[in-house]
């Protein structure tokens, strides 16, 4: 369903949070003439989005099948670290790990989209529509002013739907993003590749 649920990929997707790498970072500033992405600035913002996820080692612990990748990749002499994760209170379950954060956490362990960013945002004022599709941005004077969308309610009734707003953030996910703005006609040679 492609994170089809209120915080998208981030409930349904893995737990392992770590900042882009620098050689990706190098790459992305030298052939998209991005210098900004090797700026201090920059990483201090990526720590301080890391820092607000609860992006830590200590909840790395490994279940059974991960440690039997583990080993074996031991065994074959392979690097291998650990890697980070958004969840806090994971490690608590007497050792043992489900193993299942990619299928959303039902002891709600997992620092998603819906535990931080939407909560955030709901707790300072904002109006949050579920089992809403954008079907467009609303473009004036080449600023985003809004959107126009279709909410389905408990019975299944559908409405249109029209916001306004000052700013826009897009942030639909790898599948609906790209699709939400070339139904919009945006056009850039990597858009939706």
């Amino acid at each position: 369903f492609a994170g089809s649920c209120l915080g998208g990929g981030s409930v349904v997707n893995w737990a392992g949070a770590f900042a882009t790498p620098l050689y990706i970072l190098e790459e992305w500033a030298k052939e998209h003439d991005l210098p900004h992405l090797l700026s201090d600035d920059y990483q201090r913002s990526i720590g301080a989005i890391l820092e607000a996820n609860g992006v830590t080692y200590e909840e790395s612990h490994h279940n059974p099948q991960n440690q039997a990748l583990w080993d074996g990749s031991k065994h074959l002499n392979l690097d291998c670290s650990v890697i980070p994760r958004n969840t806090t209170g994971c490690a608590r379950n007497d050792g043992k790990h489900c193993g299942y954060c990619g299928f959303g956490c039902q002891d709600g362990c997992k620092n998603d989209t819906l535990k931080t960013w939407i909560r955030r945002a709901a707790d300072k004022g904002a109006k949050i529509l579920t089992d809403t599709e954008v079907q467009k941005i609303i473009i004036k004077k080449k600023r985003a002013k809004g959107l126009e969308a279709i909410y389905t309610d408990e019975n299944g009734r559908r409405f249109n739907v029209q916001i306004k707003a000052d700013q826009v953030v897009l942030a639909a996910g790898s599948i609906h993003t790209p699709a939400i703005l070339m139904r919009r006609g945006v056009k850039h040679p990597h858009l939706g590749k």
